[in-house]
């Protein structure tokens, strides 16, 4: 029994020859299923298959029936490799079935999805292509297929993808935009069962935390409560970075508010960026206006009078974490009053800003060595390491002095009060 494609058996296809044209259109007037039963029967050469399925895309406009013939030629390619003739491209024959199954109707994008993970190279040969696939695999609910075509992009510069199209912007940004939808979803799915995880996808995509911060404040409130302060503070070093307005707007409708965003900011820096606290720091804050009013009037004072509130308040600001405190911790750093300019310092310390290590860091450690204890920071550490090993002959040459001087200077002390007694 003859099949359709027996007709090009025994014999070179004259693809210039109108009736051989006409033969293959012959095709598309069958359904796919009826052409995979026919190619099963026929003996026909799999390199004349990709041509007719070339044929077929080019000037039938068929993609799904093209789809089936180079889908019989890959799998005769692969059962017997000789069979593959020199001007024919493995790669780009698996390429195009790839472009096929996303062009069919309907779309198949896990058949798509399917060829690129049999040939990785497909993703790097055609980037474009590859977020084309990642982006129908999200629109079919499929998103951790599309992560993993995602994930053979990671080594490609997004700029570099976006270059491959003329509308290099607008690509550049779908790309990204792709790739925090897909690991943001990913990232609430596993927040409950497996927060570490949803931390793993921030740490992948930190662009999650702009797109939804209250994502991020969720993974934050339970890393907490597992007691991965770390992780946590991580996680909320990239909220500290948005606008306060950003957050605000994120917290709309959320219990949490400005004041509990504060509280959470500044348990988990105490946690990670200070092995002890100062002392002062042992209270609750209150509300931000009025000891910052407090601060702000003292800070323009240049005699004694309020430098004791001053100091109180600024503790109080640091404790509030709420970042309107900043510039005037910054302003304390210029204060005449040393306790003043450390405690804006760690202040600015706590709420993340460099600015106070950097401070700390520039004094005499004489006059800073208390606060530098504080803090968790390899930096401070080694400031303080130096400074004992410097302190140690002088601790040593003071003993010495205070050993050799201790007979002496008792005799001629109680000689003096002898006389002082009897008028001697």
């Amino acid at each position: 029994m003859s099949t359709l494609f027996d007709q090009f058996i025994g014999r070179p296809i004259d693809w210039d020859n109108p009736m051989n044209v006409a033969q293959v259109f012959q095709i598309t007037t069958h359904e796919p299923e009826q052409m995979i039963a026919d190619l099963r029967a026929s003996s026909i050469d799999p390199n004349d298959l990709v041509t007719v399925g070339d044929l077929l895309v080019q000037s039938f406009s068929s993609p799904a029936h093209a789809k089936v013939a180079w889908e019989e030629a890959v799998q005769r390619f692969e059962a017997n490799p000789g069979l593959v003739a020199a001007d024919v491209n493995l790669l780009n024959l698996k390429l195009n079935l790839c472009r096929a199954c996303l062009r069919s109707a309907p779309p198949d994008p896990l058949a798509s999805f399917q060829w690129i993970t049999r040939e990785p190279k497909i993703a790097r040969t055609d980037p474009l292509l590859a977020v084309q696939v990642a982006f129908s695999l999200q629109q079919a609910d499929k998103y951790n297929e599309a992560e993993a075509v995602l994930q053979m992009l990671d080594g490609v510069p997004v700029e570099t993808i976006a270059a491959l199209s003329p509308e290099a912007p607008k690509v550049e940004s779908a790309v990204r935009e792709l790739k925090v939808a897909v690991r943001g979803t990913l990232c609430k799915r596993t927040l409950r069962s497996d927060p570490l995880a949803s931390y793993g996808w921030i740490l992948k995509e930190p662009g999650i935390v702009q797109a939804d911060p209250k994502l991020a404040l969720g993974i934050v409130s339970f890393l907490t409560r597992m007691d991965r302060f770390e992780e946590a503070a991580v996680v909320f070093a990239q909220i500290d970075q948005m606008s306060d307005r950003a957050i605000l707007n994120a917290l709309e409708g959320s219990p949490l508010g400005i004041e509990g965003l504060g509280c959470m900011r500044v348990e988990l820096h105490k946690r990670t960026r200070f092995k002890s606290l100062p002392p002062r720091w042992d209270m609750e804050s209150g509300p931000f206006e009025q000891p910052a009013a407090i601060v702000e009037d003292g800070l323009q004072r240049r005699v004694g009078l309020g430098q004791a509130d001053t100091l109180v308040n600024l503790s109080l600001l640091a404790v509030s974490g709420d970042r309107r405190a900043i510039p005037l911790f910054v302003r304390a750093l210029s204060h005449h009053k040393r306790d003043i300019q450390i405690e804006g310092a760690l202040g600015l310390h706590l709420h993340g800003d460099q600015r106070g290590l950097k401070w700390l860091l520039s004094q005499d450690p004489n006059d800073v060595v208390g606060a530098l204890r504080l803090i968790r920071d390899p930096a401070a550490a080694s400031r303080v390491a130096d400074w004992e090993k410097a302190r140690v002959p002088q601790l040593k040459a003071a003993a010495s002095s205070s050993s050799s001087g201790a007979s002496g200077g008792e005799k001629g002390e109680k000689k003096g009060f002898l006389r002082s007694l009897f008028g001697g």
